[in-house]
This record gives C-alpha cells, structure tokens and sequence, in this order.
C-alpha cells in the first residue's frame, strides 16, 4: 500500500512539473481610473504583493502625474493605495521592503532641483505617510532615481545626473547613501568619458553592482554600462559590453556564478530592439551574451532569479494579439530559452516589473487593451510555467 501512495505522489510531481501548479493562485487584473495609471515595479511581501509607479490627475484644472502605490493580496485584491506628489510631475520606479514598512525611489519636478530631483518617500506598512526627501546638487540639472537597496547602516540610491551646459550636456552615475530615516549621509558621482546612465543597483557580498548605459566608446549609440564599486562608493571595476548600435541595460540579478544583467539590443537584426541577456562572472567578466524574441520588436525590463533560472519581463511585438503584448521568458543559467509567453489584448500591453511569489511569478505594466481608461496598471499573476488559466 505504502508503494502505491509513493508511486502516486511521484506521478503528480511529474504531472505539476510538466504543467505547472493547478493549485497556483493567478488573476489578470486591472486598476485605474478615467486618467492613466502605470506599474513600474513590484515586491513580494507576506501578506502580498506591493506595485508602485505613476498615477495621473487633474489638480487645479492642470493634469500631472504622482508616486503612485497600491498594495493587494495574494489574490489580487487591492488592499489600499497612496498617491504622493506635488503640483508638477512624480513617479515611481523602484521600492524596497523595511523593518516597518516601504522606501520608494523615483523622481519629482515638484521639489528640490528645477528641473527634476531624486525623490524618496517612507511608508508604513498600512499605506501611511513617514517621510519624503529630496536629493539633488544643481538647480541647472536633471536628476533621477531608479533603484535602492539596504546597507548595513541604512539605504544606497541609484540614478544619474543630467548636467546641462550651454549647448551640450554630460549624465553622470548619481549615488546618494541615506541612514534610516532619510538622511543624506554621503553622494557620489562617477563620471565617464560621456553620458552614462544607471538603471538598477544590486548588493553583493563586498559592494554592489551598478548597471545602465554609456556612450564612452562612441561606436554610434549606447553600450551595456556595469560598475562595481565598493561599501565606501569606491569604484572597483567597470565594463562596457556590446554591438554597433544600441544596447542598454534595464535590471540585473544575481546567478550562482555570477550576475544575470537583462536590457534590449538593436545591433543584431536592422536595429530592430530584442531582448539583451548578459552572465558576468563575480569579477565582470563577460560569460556569455545572448538575446531573445521574433521578427519585431522586443525589450527586457525586469528580471528575477527563480528555481532552476530567470524570468524575464518586458514586451514583445512579435506574434502578439495587438500591437505589443506582454513578453514573459525563462532561460536557464546557460542562456538557454525554457519557456515565453506573451499577454494581452489588442491595443499596447507592457511589462515594467517581475517578481517571484510561493508559486509562481507576478508580472506588472501597463494596458491600454483592458481596463477603465487610456492606460492601466496591469497585473498578471501566473504559476511557475508562465499559465495563466482562463
């Protein structure tokens, strides 16, 4: 009796791992209003899941857009929103999980610099206001946040600064390292040849890794740009990788090995976008580049590690029901393509953020081909196989 049960068990690890989970938890949903509505990033939390990005509405008889958060459960019921902001524009582009709450990065013209400032607010876990800071150097210059990660006295914040010159502009590398309650505690800028920009940040076991874009080889566009640079913000190393044309980097991740870096080329098929895919090794060097997707269009945007690989996010003009779908990829830790899905209706769907969940992975962007108005925050919960049961 007891090897009938034991065979039994064993079919249906092999039927859940051929199929995925029936039991997993996936919705396809849609929060919004008659304005716009956008999700640039989202973490798993116990209770659910946290997505912020940009919410747009009419202040004074004058439209503009605020931080926008929005918290649901596990089966995508919203629990609460906040939106934050000033008189002109704000967004959201990247949030991470503290002690008692959230921090989220991104940026502001309603403060600080006047042009744009890097802007970093605190929430309580139950959506509740702590505080928000600004941090900029120039009133002449752009600033923009778009990533953080812990420090072991505080947070790093990633972005970069755009300096405007009489007839020309340089964009540097931008850190600002804060302690725990928001406080400046120290900015750096790394400044290259030409215009470098920072995307995300990861923590690694002695510093962290920076990565982006710049056009320092002056080979006719953007290269992949990572740099590593110590606790104190010293630079390590830094590299630069690509083609001819365009090649940028969105999101980076750790590997066993390595670091998975994910972004989009156009130097492979007539400057046509497809998904970038870059393994370095702990010292930077290149293990292997490879890209993804059909006969048009495709950029990666976010990434996040899972059990046996990666899942990518971002979209995919190629194959889809309208103009472009959300494009959802797993490669294993050799580049190889395990499985992509793409979703969406007929108008323009985009993915922005991934992240993984008990069992499966939760994917948020944007509709224009669902929803209440011009653009929607999309949410897509899918088991560990990509489904997404109808």
């Amino acid at each position: 009796m007891k090897r009938r049960y034991i065979a039994f068990f064993l079919v249906l690890a092999t039927l859940s791992s051929l199929y995925g989970d029936s039991k997993a938890s996936t919705f396809s949903k849609t929060f919004g209003t008659k304005e716009q509505e956008i999700a640039k990033s989202v973490i798993t939390t116990d209770d659910g899941f946290l997505i912020v990005g940009q919410i747009r509405h009419t202040r004074d008889r004058a439209r503009s857009f605020d931080m926008y958060l929005l918290k649901i459960d596990k089966q995508g019921k919203k629990i609460w929103s906040r939106a934050v902001g000033g008189r002109e524009d704000e967004e959201a582009q990247a949030v991470i999980e503290t002690d008692n709450g959230y921090i989220v990065v991104g940026t502001t013209k309603s403060f600080g610099s006047d042009r744009s400032s890097i802007y970093a607010t605190s929430f309580l876990k139950n959506g509740t206001l702590d505080w928000e800071k600004i941090f900029y150097s120039s009133d002449d210059s752009y600033y923009y946040g778009t990533g953080i990660v812990k420090t072991d006295s505080g947070y790093k914040i990633a972005g970069w600064e755009n300096k405007m010159e009489l007839f020309n502009s340089e964009t540097y590398a931008y850190i600002v390292d804060i302690d725990k309650n928001g406080n400046q505690k120290q900015l750096k800028r790394y400044i290259g040849e030409d215009k470098d920009r920072i995307h995300d940040i990861l923590k690694v076991d002695d510093g962290y890794i920076l990565v982006g874009e710049t056009n320092e080889l002056e080979d006719g566009g953007f290269d992949a740009y990572i740099i590593k640079i110590n606790e104190s913000g010293g630079l390590v190393w830094e590299k630069i990788y690509g083609w001819e044309f365009d090649d940028q980097i969105h999101a980076i991740t750790s590997a066993k090995d390595g670091y998975i870096l994910v972004g989009s080329t156009k130097s492979n098929r007539d400057k046509q976008s497809e998904v970038y895919v870059i393994k370095l090794n702990k010292e930077g060097k290149l293990l292997w580049q490879k890209t993804y997707g059909g006969r048009f269009d495709e950029e990666g945007f976010d990434v996040v590690s899972a059990d046996d690989g990666f899942v990518i996010a971002g979209y995919s003009e190629s194959d889809t029901n309208g103009r472009e779908d959300v494009y959802l990829i797993k490669i294993d830790e050799d580049g190889k393509l395990l499985w992509q899905k793409t979703y969406g209706g007929k108008s323009t769907d985009i993915a922005y953020g991934v992240s993984k969940s008990d069992d499966g992975f939760i994917v948020v962007g944007e509709t224009q081909s669902y929803g209440n108005g011009r653009k929607d925050a999309y949410v897509i919960k899918v088991d560990k196989l990509g489904n997404l049961p109808k």
